[in-house]
């Protein structure tokens, strides 16, 4: 239980700094133009390797952060969220999804999941005035290409912070990437 609610805890700090660092950055790259939620990145990693519940404790964190900063109704995105970390567990059983390149298909996948689903579910309960528009769809799918390419470029610091977190060794010149 312990580990669980020091996922959550650890979750939580890192959502809010992601999501701070994506605010200050997009606003350098047009105001709020450009679409991103890095805290994915977290919830796609987890869902790669650990146990379920310190995965669900990620997946809640990161949705909890998504939520407030993005301003949805409440429990939207941790909901979706849980389900990106289904959806990431069952891809690392199935696929062979290895190094940056299946990180960042896989973090593209799961952006792509949050966003549409968010739109569908948003379309399908707000008033008829009130819903977002299709052209939202373009916008969610930009979102997944950047926050992919995003990922390939956090993809190194969370390999360490994992190795960190299990107190594993870095690996030498002689025991290669460890990837």
């Amino acid at each position: 239980m312990k580990r669980v609610a020091a996922a959550f805890g650890l979750g939580l700090a890192l959502s809010v700094a992601l999501s701070a660092f994506q605010a200050g950055l997009l606003q350098h790259l047009g105001g709020g133009r450009l679409p991103l939620a890095l805290p994915l990145v977290l919830v796609v990693r987890a869902g790669l390797g650990g146990p379920l519940l310190e995965g669900l404790a990620w997946a809640l964190s990161a949705g909890f952060v998504l939520d407030v900063f993005a301003g949805t109704p409440r429990g939207l995105l941790v909901f979706l969220s849980v389900l990106v970390l289904l959806g990431s567990r069952a891809a690392r059983t199935s696929l062979a999804l290895k190094g940056m390149a299946g990180f960042a298909a896989l973090v593209g996948a799961g952006t792509a999941l949050l966003g549409l689903g968010a739109l569908l579910l948003t379309r399908l309960t707000a008033p008829p005035g009130a819903a977002p528009g299709a052209a939202l769809f373009g916008r969610a799918l930009l979102e997944a290409l950047l926050n992919a390419g995003a990922a390939a470029l956090l993809h190194p610091a969370l390999v360490r912070l994992e190795r960190a977190l299990r107190r594993e060794p870095e690996p030498g010149i002689l025991a290669g990437e460890g990837r």
